[in-house]
């Protein structure tokens, strides 16, 4: 009798085009810039209705958190298109963002000109342009004092605070799609991995407070934490053995007998996670 051999199919592979990531690319952007125009036309009613300038909040009088944070809400959009899209966050996609939220900042603050205008001069009843409207803003900057009047205005300094301003909201908007370039992703899928913690490994002892004075109660705990991250660096080595030899009942029963410890290792100073990282598309990681 004659033998009949069936072949199996192939498995299927993703082929991304260039079109079709040049597409998605120009999502990411068009979702970016929808956030940045609601989020800076929040912000423009926020100070319009309740006379509080958020992007005028300052730590120290030099960290421009409110900037920071309002960056980081008007580009959003960037970073949760690029995870639903599979957009990998690269370089150039980061200088392109960075360039929109500076391009951003400007245009917001032209809007704004246009929506208080048109404005004249008193003294020669002219009307003012954007760039004299923008050099009154800035040389008019003043802090508040803690019974929320101004204070006297900074003149030129004024244009150093309103360049921190323009860091922070570029920065701030840098910090999503920073932690997604960050991210495990799969060339070939053009996905972002997934990440699962399995394990955490302890590295060290529970923290204690130690007088500074108690040189040989210092030396022994050092001792201790030395001792406990050089333990827990050979107990990760096993495991990455097992990982590697492919001895998943093995490596599972490690993980077992750290079940009931998660919580108090979780507390370490120090410790290790055993995490999986894979693809969805073609289970690789």
């Amino acid at each position: 009798m004659d033998s009949i051999q069936q072949t199996p199919e192939p498995p299927a592979i993703k082929t991304t085009t260039s079109g079709s990531v040049a597409r998605r690319q120009l999502l990411v952007l068009q979702i970016g810039l929808i956030t940045t125009a609601l989020t800076l036309t929040g912000v423009y009613f926020i100070d319009v209705w309740l006379n509080w300038s958020l992007m005028g909040l300052y730590v120290k009088y030099v960290i421009p958190i409110g900037a920071l944070g309002v960056g980081m809400a008007a580009a959003s959009g960037y970073g949760i298109t690029s995870w639903f899209t599979g957009v990998k966050m690269r370089k150039r996609v980061m200088f392109t963002v960075m360039t929109l939220q500076v391009v951003a900042y400007f245009a917001a603050q032209y809007i704004q000109f246009l929506a208080e205008g048109p404005l004249y001069d008193l003294a020669t009843n002219q009307r003012i342009g954007f760039f004299e409207y923008f050099h009154y803003m800035a040389t008019s900057f003043a802090f508040s004092g803690r019974n929320g009047q101004a204070g006297m205005p900074l003149g030129m300094w004024g244009y150093a605070f309103r360049l921190l301003e323009v860091i922070g909201f570029a920065g701030g908007g840098m910090i999503v799609p920073a932690i997604l370039m960050a991210q495990p992703y799969c060339e070939s899928c053009q996905l972002y991995m997934k990440k699962r913690t399995l394990a955490l490994l302890p590295a060290s002892v529970p923290a204690r407070k130690i007088k500074s004075k108690d040189s040989e109660a210092l030396a022994a705990y050092e001792l201790e934490q030395k001792q406990a991250f050089e333990k827990g660096q050979a107990q990760l080595e096993s495991i990455k053995q097992l990982a590697i030899e492919g001895n998943a009942e093995a490596f599972q029963q490690c993980l077992s007998a750290l079940a009931s410890e998660q919580k108090s290792i979780g507390k370490l100073p120090c410790r290790s996670e055993i995490a999986l990282v894979s693809c969805k598309g073609c289970h690789s990681g």
